[in-house]
């Protein structure tokens, strides 16, 4: 975990590579174990880059599983927004 963050910070650092920068947020955690951290993360990544699609699909699926219809549906409103032929949001 530990190099890990380390890994996650060196990206912060580094704006080219914006596209690992959610994943490894979403890495650091153990979603199933730990959905409250993990969405904690991903909001990290989405502050940072708030147009990245495939975060914004991990977190409405966790706001969905955990029964948080309303969040999800605001991140896949969002979703649809930026890419309106996005077909796992449909």
């Amino acid at each position: 975990i530990n190099k890990l963050k380390k890994d996650c910070k060196a990206l912060v650092d580094n704006s080219k590579n914006k596209e690992y920068l959610a994943v490894c947020y979403f890495y650091m955690t153990s979603m199933a174990e730990r959905k409250e951290e993990v969405v904690g993360n991903l909001n990290k990544a989405l502050q940072l880059f708030p147009d990245y699609i495939e975060a914004l699909q991990i977190r409405a699926s966790l706001f969905i599983d955990s029964q948080e219809f309303e969040k999800a549906e605001e991140d896949l409103q969002h979703i649809i927004r930026l890419d309106p032929k996005n077909a796992p949001t449909r």
